[in-house]
């Protein structure tokens, strides 16, 4: 696969290998969990953000798998997955995430 630089890439945020930092820096968008996978692959997330007046724009890339969650809010999360596979629980609601490249 073709390197890409990070999207974003002006609006740096936070990288860091330390997830009870990212879970801090996260509060302020609901961000209440951060499991890691149990893996050979150690944490790591590097974040761009851009704040608009009423519109936040994130970037994520982990280093490794994790599982995110969110407190309930009076905004919509919208969340683009461009590689890998993600999942969804609200309530007794939950599915899977499609890729830009496609449902895996």
């Amino acid at each position: 696969m073709p390197s890409r630089s990070a999207l974003l890439s002006n609006y740096h945020f936070l990288r860091t290998n330390d997830p009870e930092l990212a879970l801090d820096r996260f509060d302020a968008l609901g961000m209440e969990s951060i499991e890691t996978a149990r893996s050979a692959r150690p944490f790591g997330v590097h974040v761009n953000h851009l704040q608009l007046t009423n519109l936040g724009l994130s970037y994520c890339a982990y280093d490794s798998d994790v599982a995110l969650g969110f407190r309930e809010a009076s905004f919509v999360r919208q969340i683009f997955n461009i590689d890998g596979a993600g999942r969804y629980a609200a309530g007794k609601q939950s599915g899977r995430l499609p890729t830009a490249h496609g449902a895996r």
